[in-house]
């Protein structure tokens, strides 16, 4: 029984990490312009980590939000980093975020979408994180004007 409970207990810790009030887990990677992110470095500013694809109509129907938003406080201690999960090669990916001018930081390959998706337990997309200064996470789920309402209090 009790090397059940210990079993069970090791499962849960990197599911109860990605919960509200836990840090969140540092990465690094590379943007579309070369620049290296390194998620740790963010601290002092909010940030929306959103995992999203393309083909992923629920994600599609987000961007004019997260345009919304970003464009309300990019001038503030706040961030967006996009992490693709793409089925497609990473330039239609790439032209895509182009052409609809999210002009916020992504992080699009492949393997390093796989990579941060599985470090994050992500089952489904659009998953969204919400960080607050500190690095911790405070919110996920959230989409719409409850999202902005969100943002704008963790700027105060």
């Amino acid at each position: 029984m009790k090397k059940i409970i210990i079993i069970f207990v090791i499962l849960l810790i990197p599911i109860i990490s990605m919960a509200k009030g836990f840090e969140a887990l540092n990465f690094s990677a590379v943007d579309t312009n070369g620049n290296k992110v390194e998620l740790s470095k963010y601290k002092g500013k909010v940030v929306i980590l959103d995992f999203w694809a393309t083909w992923c109509p629920p994600c599609v129907r987000e961007i004019p939000n997260l345009k919304k938003i970003y464009k309300e406080f990019e001038k503030k201690d706040f961030e967006i980093i996009s992490i693709a999960l793409e089925r497609k090669p990473d330039e239609f990916a790439k032209n895509y975020v182009i052409e609809h001018e999210m002009n916020w930081t992504h992080i699009i390959s492949r393997a390093k979408g796989r990579e941060l998706a599985g470090m994050y337990k992500i089952r489904y997309i659009p998953t969204m994180f919400i960080l607050n200064k500190e690095g911790k996470i405070v919110a996920n789920g959230l989409r719409g004007e409850k999202l902005k309402e969100k943002i704008a209090e963790l700027l105060k």
